[in-house]
C-alpha cells in the first residue's frame, strides 16, 4: 500500500470537513490511535481502507489516487473542495451537491417566472 495513504486520507478528511474525532468514533478508535493512520506510524489494510472511504464518502481509488493538485480547476480557484475530486482530469460530483444544485437552479427559474410575470404587468 502507498506509504502516503495516510496524508492522503488526512487531506480528503479536511477537504470534506471531517474532524478526526469523527472518524476516529466511526472506526472504533481513539483519535490518537487514527491520528497514527494519517501521521503513517501505524499502516493500514485493505479492509481498513475501504472502511476510511466509506467513512469519507468517496471510493477506496479515489484516495489511493488522490493527489491534491488537482483539487484547483484550470483558472486556480479552489474548486468546491468537499464536494468535488478532480481526478484523472474528469470530475466526480457528489450526487447530493448536485440535486441541490438543481433544487436551487428550479426555484430561481420559478422566482425569475413569477417577476418576468409582474414585469409585464407592470410594462403594460
Amino acid at each position: 500500500m502507498d506509504a502516503n495513504i495516510g496524508v492522503k486520507i488526512k487531506k480528503i478528511r479536511e477537504l470534506k470537513g471531517f474532524t478526526q474525532e469523527y472518524l476516529a468514533s466511526s472506526l472504533g478508535f481513539t483519535q490518537g490511535n487514527y491520528s497514527k493512520i494519517e501521521s503513517g506510524s501505524v499502516k493500514i489494510n485493505d479492509i481498513q481502507l475501504t472502511e476510511i472511504a466509506n467513512i469519507l464518502e468517496v471510493s477506496k481509488e479515489t484516495i489511493e489516487n488522490f493527489d491534491d493538485r488537482l483539487v484547483f480547476n484550470n483558472n486556480g480557484e479552489i474548486e468546491t473542495a468537499n464536494q468535488v475530486f478532480n481526478l484523472n482530469n474528469h470530475y466526480v460530483i457528489d450526487p447530493k451537491l448536485e440535486a441541490l444544485y438543481d433544487k436551487q437552479i428550479q426555484l430561481l427559474e420559478k422566482q425569475i417566472a413569477i417577476l418576468e410575470k409582474k414585469l409585464k404587468k407592470y410594462e403594460q
